[in-house]
């Protein structure tokens, strides 16, 4: 019974290392104790383990849902409650059966690749069963994809991030998890202990001085956060709330070469905008990047977009966003949920998925890659759309987050982006978190939380690529739904190919 309460309050802590707070001690820790939990324990006691540890994983570091059900689906109390309740047992669950299965092969390929079957060699399946199951969540094609609250998010302000550089947010991980086995062999192993926990913070220093990407011109951009609540912004009157608050401040830019306006900035369908529109760019010598909703037709597809307006209300471009959140912007297996949303009568409206062959959108001044809002969650995704651009913009409405944990995890995020692609990062919401991030995952200037304002600055443009670009390019080449299984059926033939062969007895 100790263990099991050890390994939830391991799980409780976890998001204690991860922003808002940022104490990364607490998530090598947390796996420390899981992992100790672990060593030696039965098959069904492994499971309860991670059952409990998940759940108290995903209650704290997912506790923004409940407020976001609230606000966004405007659903009652208990209602939020009981959806909150069943999204942190799903993922808890998904979470355990993906790690314990993982590392079952990986244990097996282990022990007949390295003849043994030590304590060690256990811990260290189960931590490539976790980044396996964080490798699953980052995959855009499955509806379960849900790649928050991952380990190395908790580095973002160490050393050990710039590694992010060369195999992303996943070789990050991969650091934490040597650096937690050296900590738990350390009675055993004092000096590997040593080697595995300083390693990950030499090689991160060293990777920190050097600069994959070469810094161009400046470009002087402006972000516009209005302050709009989602409640304000639906109501009867909110268009025209949303419309003067967002004017008002764009009037106050001068001269700037970008100006972007967050995801869904205006609560209409942006072919009803043109008028409005033509207005706003007549007087403006800059380029506006506004986040929209574009349909095709009176009764065709939906799409949450982003929407490229030179002066003079020349449309030069158009982005659309492809992964949508779940239950937020489409319903995944709808044939289950799909009745069960419309008997609780919870608000939402499904989006249609834009093509994966947009190309990134390109202006008098520059070039950019788009990410609009959850998109910033996927390494790859974002690699592959910063490729042969200036700098990344991402457009996001975090209002629906409400005052809880989850714009700054949702910023932290944003931040290894940065790191990945060695790319300026602009980021415009609502009501914050705006902000403009270096190529470093620096947070170099942010505005208030809550408050209407503008934040000016002016960035460089980089060229070239990092280590993990290329790397992401080099993987989506050859990933197809096939890859997995592949990799699934034949590294354990692989692992039975490399058993030793039983001595034939004489006599």
């Amino acid at each position: 019974m100790l263990r099991y309460l050890l390994a939830l309050l391991a799980g409780l802590c976890f998001p204690l290392g991860l922003a808002p707070y940022g104490i990364w001690p607490f998530a090598i820790a947390s796996v420390v104790a899981l992992l100790y939990c672990l060593r030696d324990a039965q098959a069904l006691q492994s499971l309860g383990y991670l059952l409990v540890y998940g759940i108290g994983m995903y209650a704290v570091g997912a506790s923004w849902l409940y407020e976001a059900l609230i606000i966004l689906g405007d659903v009652e109390e208990w209602l939020a409650v009981l959806l909150s309740s069943t999204f942190v047992l799903f993922y808890a669950g998904f979470f355990t059966l993906t790690v314990f299965f993982a590392q079952i092969w990986i244990r097996t390929v282990l022990g007949s690749l390295l003849r043994s079957h030590s304590a060690l060699a256990s811990s260290i399946a189960w931590c490539a069963g976790w980044l396996i199951y964080e490798q699953i969540n980052y995959s855009t094609s499955l509806d379960t994809s849900f790649p928050w609250l991952h380990i190395g998010y908790a580095f973002t302000d160490t050393w050990v991030a710039s590694l992010a550089s060369i195999g992303g947010v996943t070789l990050v991980g991969l650091c934490a998890f040597v650096m937690a086995l050296g900590i738990l062999e350390f009675p055993r192993w004092r000096l590997w202990s040593m080697v595995a926990i300083g390693v990950p913070w030499f090689a991160g220093a060293l990777v920190a001085q050097q600069h994959w990407t070469n810094a161009g011109e400046e470009v002087d951009v402006a972000l516009v956060q209005a302050n709009v609540s989602l409640q304000e912004k639906w109501e009867d009157s909110g268009f025209v709330r949303s419309w003067e608050a967002h004017v008002d401040l764009t009037a106050q830019i001068d001269a700037a070469d970008l100006i972007v306006w967050p995801e869904v900035a205006l609560p209409a369908y942006e072919d009803e905008l043109h008028p409005h529109f033509r207005y706003l760019t007549e007087g403006l010598d800059a380029t506006l990047v506004i986040g929209a909703i574009v349909r095709r037709g009176f009764d065709g597809p939906v799409y949450n977009a982003v929407v490229v307006l030179e002066p003079g209300y020349e449309r030069v471009g158009k982005f659309l966003k492809t992964k949508l959140v779940p239950f937020g912007e489409y319903t995944p297996f709808s044939w289950l949920f799909g009745p069960i949303r419309d008997a609780m009568d919870i608000k939402s409206e499904d989006y249609s998925k834009g093509s994966m062959n947009q190309q990134p959108l390109t202006i008098s001044c520059c070039t950019f890659g788009v990410s609009v809002c959850y998109e910033v969650a996927f390494p790859m995704l974002i690699a592959e759309r910063a490729r042969n651009t200036d700098f990344i913009v991402a457009s996001s409405e975090d209002a629906w987050f409400g005052n809880s944990l989850g714009p700054a995890q949702h910023m932290q995020i944003s931040r290894m982006r940065a790191i990945e692609t060695g790319r300026y990062l602009i980021r415009s919401t609502s009501n914050g978190i705006t902000g403009i991030v270096d190529p470093k995952g620096r947070l170099v200037h942010r505005l208030p939380r809550n408050e209407p304002g503008v934040l000016r600055m002016k960035i460089t443009k980089m060229e070239g690529s990092t280590p993990f670009m290329y790397l992401a390019a080099f993987i989506g080449s050859i990933a197809s739904p096939f890859f997995g299984i592949g990799a699934a059926i034949g590294l354990p033939l692989v692992a039975l190919v490399a058993r030793p062969k039983r001595p034939v007895p004489h006599g």
